[in-house]
């Protein structure tokens, strides 16, 4: 009786990260599809993305300790300021790191390859990097503040919604020859619809 709340929770953040890694791990097998040049742009392009993901994941971790505390402590108030404060930071935090990835653009790419057909594609969707950023820090604190409330089955079924959007983008890239592009474009979808759920 004692462990089956945490079994409740354990089940729900396991269907949350299982979408969002087999979204992330359906676009890589697209990306290898379009060709080989293209998986490896992708696979730069993605750990520039998931590098910034986890920066931008420390004010995610900030949001679950004070809203709990806030919430535990009976205090909506004090829990729904700290809630705008850390949304706040986290749009400009992305904005920060989308511009300065931006401008580093032409030395990250050239980092992780010498191939100029590699280096061009990384180049072709990095605005899809750069641009998300204030997406991503705005989902990620949301993220951080339904934790905090301790609202998992909502953040499962959420991020199960933004998955199947994404899968079905996926879908269509092949079939349509969107190419690499339109891997990106369901990431994108991914996360406006994270952002839209939560």
């Amino acid at each position: 009786r004692e462990v089956t709340p945490f079994l409740n929770v354990g089940w729900a953040l396991l269907i949350r990260t299982l979408s969002l890694i087999g979204a992330l791990t359906a676009a890589t097998a697209v990306a290898t599809r379009v060709g080989v040049v293209e998986v490896a742009a992708h696979q730069v392009a993605a750990q520039l993305w998931l590098f910034l993901a986890l920066v931008i994941d420390a004010l995610a971790i900030a949001g679950q300790a004070l809203v709990a505390r806030f919430v535990g402590e009976g205090r909506p108030e004090d829990a729904r300021m700290v809630s705008d404060r850390l949304l706040a930071m986290g749009l400009l935090v992305g904005v920060a790191l989308g511009v300065a990835f931006w401008a580093a653009r032409g030395v990250l790419a050239a980092a992780f390859s010498d191939d100029p057909a590699v280096v061009a594609t990384v180049l072709a969707v990095f605005p899809f990097v750069a641009l998300m950023q204030p997406l991503n820090g705005v989902v990620f604190v949301w993220d951080g503040i339904f934790m905090g409330i301790q609202d998992f089955r909502f953040l499962a079924l959420a991020m199960a919604l933004s998955a199947l959007l994404a899968a079905v983008l996926l879908a269509a890239v092949l079939p349509l020859g969107w190419g690499l592009a339109g891997v990106w474009w369901a990431i994108t979808g991914l996360m406006v619809a994270r952002a839209a759920t939560l």
